[in-house]
């Protein structure tokens, strides 16, 4: 009886695991540390840079990316919400770039290609690594902890926004409190970022259901 490999399953057995996430963390890490040069060269704060959701997320696909290059997958709850908390950012990143702030801005030489990396390139292999090549964790609904993240870097931006110092650069090229323009009660009113808040939670709760309920999809038997 001929056995019918899952996708998962065929890139592990060719060891494509390792050099799959290998090149994904190595992508992340060189846009990271490429730009935080030019964020010091340049005399802006680092406070400001990791504050943008963009980063962390890069971040955590970086840190998760590292281990799963070892070739080994850790078996407990802690893995799972921090790899599920990786996958739902970096998905968001790139479906609000690309949709909300990507055709509204441009960038020149080396910082071009940072932009890519982080928007693009470096969600695509996150993407595409979880669902093709693996591995895929079992997520749970209990994961679904992971949207204390999002929801707590939103209170902390736009709190930071009016009790702080913060400095981000719009689209327009001007200063602003906040790292997204769609994020700006001065531009949009605080009516319009709260349902955009709101809009955004759903959104990343929609794409962390997505990943537990594909999690369960096409399991080997026993």
């Amino acid at each position: 009886m001929m056995v019918t490999m899952n996708p998962s399953a065929a890139a592990r057995s060719r060891g494509l695991v390792p050099w799959w996430h290998g090149a994904t963390a190595a992508i992340a890490a060189v846009a990271l540390v490429g730009q935080i040069v030019l964020v010091v060269d340049s005399g802006d704060g680092l406070l400001d840079f990791f504050s943008y959701f963009t980063i962390q997320s890069n971040l955590l696909v970086l840190a998760t990316s590292v281990v799963l290059a070892t070739g080994r997958e850790p078996d407990s709850r802690g893995w799972r919400v921090l790899r599920l908390a990786a996958l739902v950012g970096i998905t968001v990143t790139g479906l609000v770039y690309a949709t909300l702030i990507g055709p509204y801005v441009s960038f020149e030489g080396i910082t071009w290609w940072y932009d890519k990396a982080f928007h693009y390139v470096v969600p695509l292999l996150a993407v595409v690594g979880h669902v093709w090549v693996g591995p895929r964790p079992r997520f749970v609904p209990a994961d679904l902890v992971v949207l204390a993240w999002p929801v707590a870097w939103l209170a902390y931006t736009l709190a930071r926004s009016e009790w702080g110092d913060p400095s981000f650069a719009a689209n327009d090229g001007s200063v602003s409190r906040v790292p997204y323009d769609f994020l700006s009660t001065d531009l949009n009113g605080a009516g319009s970022v709260a349902v955009t808040c709101v809009g955004l939670t759903l959104g990343m709760l929609l794409v962390a259901g997505a990943y537990i309920r594909w999690s369960h999809r096409d399991r080997p038997a026993a």
